[in-house]
């Protein structure tokens, strides 16, 4: 992980905590909301947790690429490389996570 995408990724979790009504968590480099990981930050993209339908989407598109790693789970998990895609795809990310928190898995 490099410098400049450690800030961006600072940046962005400083700019989801301050939104009304916030329940976002910065835990060990990794954004949580209702206590689930929504993002993290792996080598220079974000990691994010997204509906399976809005995971394919993204990557038919090339907006994102398969994660690699121990969170890819049920074809939810890409990388995100474009900074400028961030905010708002973690903001997806965060609200699909959120609403499984309260919702459960149905």
């Amino acid at each position: 992980m490099d410098v400049l995408s450690k800030v961006v990724f600072e940046g962005l979790a400083r700019l989801l905590q301050s939104q009304p009504g916030s329940d976002v968590t910065l835990d060990a480099g990794r954004l949580q909301a209702k206590g689930h990981v929504f993002a993290l930050l792996t080598g220079h993209s974000l990691t994010l947790d997204l509906d399976a339908d809005r995971a394919r989407d993204l990557l038919a598109r090339g907006i994102a690429r398969p994660a690699e790693g121990p969170r890819v789970a049920h074809g939810r998990w890409v990388g995100i490389a474009d900074a400028e895609d961030w905010p708002e795809l973690a903001s997806e990310s965060r609200d699909f996570v959120a609403a499984r928190a309260v919702g459960g898995q149905s």
